[in-house]
């Protein structure tokens, strides 16, 4: 009787990790920036999960959902700081912001790709870690809600302040959105 109880624990992990699995990878890959780093905070999260399996009435539950993303996060940024003292993870945070940059604007020049950088840069991190979500990783306003624990319509006003922040930057530069010679992607996930 004692076995029983454990393979209902096993099951309800195994249908845990299909639920949660790409979502929690999302969110760790967001804060990490490392394929390698992520999918061991994502092990290590379930790891942790696995103590509160008992008090789980549904897994498709808002409280499941943040325990499952609080406890991401929280290992995620613990990763994190370990690695922020190393210097080789500024590396690997400048080739992901670079992949953001490529994927978002299409540039012809190696200074456009150098502005495009900056403008980035300069947003808040509450703006840029909508844009990363719904430009780079593609998730909808609702996922990147879900992600993030806001309202999805604190996903579009965060948008929407992003936008008009590169907007004005980009104004300035006396560069218009849209214009030949510097187009962006931002129309597919605006």
């Amino acid at each position: 009787m004692s076995s029983e109880p454990k393979t209902n624990q096993k099951e309800l992990l195994a249908e845990m990790y299909e639920l949660y699995e790409q979502k929690m990878y999302a969110v760790a890959y967001s804060i990490l920036h490392s394929v390698e780093q992520s999918e061991d905070a994502v092990q290590d999260a379930f790891l942790k999960l696995i103590q509160y399996l008992p008090k789980i009435d549904r897994l498709d539950s808002i409280k499941t959902k943040r325990l499952v993303i609080r406890i991401l996060k929280t290992t995620a940024i613990d990763q994190y700081r370990k690695n922020h003292k190393d210097k080789d993870h500024l590396t690997e945070e400048s080739v992901a912001d670079t992949e953001l940059n490529t994927k978002v604007f299409h540039m012809q020049s190696m200074e456009e790709q150098a502005f495009i950088h900056d403008i980035l840069n300069e947003l808040h991190n509450d703006y840029l870690e909508v844009v990363k979500l719904r430009c780079y990783y593609g998730f909808s306003s609702h996922e990147t809600a879900e992600i993030l624990s806001i309202s999805e319509a604190n996903v579009y006003k965060r948008m929407e302040r992003a936008k008009k922040q590169i907007l004005i930057k980009l104004e300035r530069e006396g560069l218009e959105y849209g214009k030949k010679g510097f187009r962006t992607n931002f129309n597919e996930c605006w």
